[in-house]
């Protein structure tokens, strides 16, 4: 699942709950395929960009 507001982050969730996870060094998020990828050009929610 997404991160609210870091797309370098995500959570992983089990019955046990969820952990934020970061994604390697220059790479986000990408919920359209569950893992962390290259950045996409228009995200929007990223606030942990510049």
């Amino acid at each position: 699942m997404p991160y609210p507001g870091d797309c370098s982050k995500y959570q992983q969730c089990d019955a046990s709950g969820c952990f934020v996870m970061r994604c390697g060094i220059g790479t986000e998020f990408n919920p359209a395929i569950g893992t962390c990828d290259y950045p996409l050009r228009d995200r929007t929610g990223c606030n942990n960009r510049g």
